[in-house]
């Protein structure tokens, strides 16, 4: 066969085919494709460390990151409120938190899995990912990805052999081993109980295909689910799901850290919601306002979806006499007194419900609270709150995840009179 080569400036290169595109010394006067003939590229720092990222696409991804998931355990605390599902454990199943790792543990015959509030949400057009570090020791099965119940996708390790996957509907689908995994990582030189640095990138559009890939001195690739043109259904059915480690009979599964998101872009899919109410107050009596809730399931699937507070507005009526100041409260799943009833606030377009028939009765964690002072020679009071502070809104604890309630308080702390409390929330949902 005829040498290969490639005329550049009036420079000839060699062509050096069936190479995976890293660099060396002897390569730097070559042209490197790869088995299929397609130009392979490698860029770097000047350490030589920082290869290109490609996106599911084929654009260089240069975007910002949009976080939509960071874990990390850096205190020995397991914490449900804003980081961490509750455990789901069964048998002798156990999950710690100790020396910044999280641990999920079946010694021999259970079950333990942990799992992130927040959802890697996916957005038309953008590449997703989960960058992840595990651990699997044991004879057991584990788990670590980007997925839940029903979808997702997966790094799996059954008593020392890694497969790769994806959860379609609650089935793991399109399982590979690694013996016949197709990427360029030195596989016979992973420790699968040792810390990995892990990646799934997947661009969806319904069938995009999933790339599997592991730190080592740099990004390689561990497999490619190949999807696109293969099969006549999507490869998950809602492309919105959490971080999550999980561990079964004889297995632990260890974590340090992960995060997942989107590459460039805004907020997903923006709905706007608006609602206003009022109550009057009694003297020196808690009143509740109202009591918001985010379902736990839409259109009869289960609601992924994140409600987030961009703007509020307390205004208190002038009275006829006297003068006072109204402390308003929000508590995020506080105990109720009563048995709510609920109006959807959009039936069709909404994840959001509220009822005005409970009380708050005690608990929940206190998130958000403001002062509102009125008076008989004011024409009105009124405190405001958010406009474009979106994100310090959301880092302020004034969003809700599915079945996650918020209930707003409003009592007089200085003064008695009978006033009227009005408030207007405005609010995005992300779909």
């Amino acid at each position: 066969m005829a040498d290969q080569y490639a005329i550049i400036d009036q420079n000839r290169y060699p062509a050096l085919t069936g190479h995976s595109g890293t660099s060396n010394a002897a390569e730097t006067r070559r042209i490197v494709t790869n088995n299929n003939g397609q130009l392979s590229t490698y860029l770097s720092d000047v350490s030589g460390q920082a290869n290109l990222t490609v996106g599911l696409f084929g654009e260089m991804l240069t975007g910002n990151k949009q976080d939509h998931v960071t874990l990390n355990f850096k205190y020995p605390y397991y914490n449900t409120t804003f980081d961490m599902k509750a455990q789901e454990v069964s048998g002798d199943g156990t999950i710690t938190v100790s020396d910044s790792l999280l641990s999920v543990s079946s010694p021999t015959l259970g079950t333990a899995i942990a799992e992130s509030k927040n959802n890697l949400m996916y957005k038309a057009g953008h590449t997703a990912y989960a960058d992840f570090t595990a651990s699997y020791d044991g004879t057991g099965t584990g788990f670590a990805g980007a997925f839940d119940d029903n979808d997702g996708f997966f790094v799996k390790v059954s008593n020392g052999t890694a497969s790769i996957g994806r959860l379609y509907g609650g089935v793991q689908t399109g399982l590979v081993t690694q013996n016949n995994f197709n990427g360029d990582a030195d596989i016979n030189s992973i420790d699968w109980t040792n810390l990995n640095v892990f990646r799934i990138m997947f661009g969806y559009l319904g069938v995009s295909n999933i790339i599997f890939q592991i730190r080592d001195n740099g990004w390689k690739t561990l497999h490619v689910i190949q999807t696109e043109g293969q099969i006549n259904t999507t490869t998950v059915k809602n492309p919105t799901f959490p971080i999550r480690f999980e561990a079964q009979n004889g297995m632990t599964v260890k974590t340090g850290s992960a995060n997942a998101g989107l590459i460039g872009g805004d907020i997903n899919n923006k709905r706007y919601f608006a609602f206003a109410g009022s109550t009057t107050l009694s003297s020196t009596n808690v009143a509740t306002a109202v009591h918001f809730s985010n379902k736990g399931t839409y259109k009869t699937l289960p609601n992924k979806n994140k409600a987030q507070l961009v703007k509020l507005k307390l205004f208190i009526d002038a009275p006829a006499s006297g003068t006072g100041t109204v402390e308003i409260k929000f508590y995020k799943n506080a105990t109720i007194t009563g048995t709510p009833s609920y109006t959807d606030v959009d039936t069709n377009d909404s994840t959001m419900q509220y009822a005005t028939n409970v009380t708050y009765a005690s608990g929940g964690k206190l998130v958000f609270v403001d002062y509102v002072g009125y008076s008989s020679s004011v024409a009105a009071s009124g405190a405001d709150t958010g406009g474009r502070d979106t994100v310090i809104l959301s880092d302020i604890g004034l969003y809700l995840l599915e079945n996650e309630t918020m209930t707003i308080t409003a009592q007089n702390v200085a003064g008695s009179t009978n006033v009227t409390v009005r408030f207007a929330f405005n609010w995005l949902e992300e779909f």
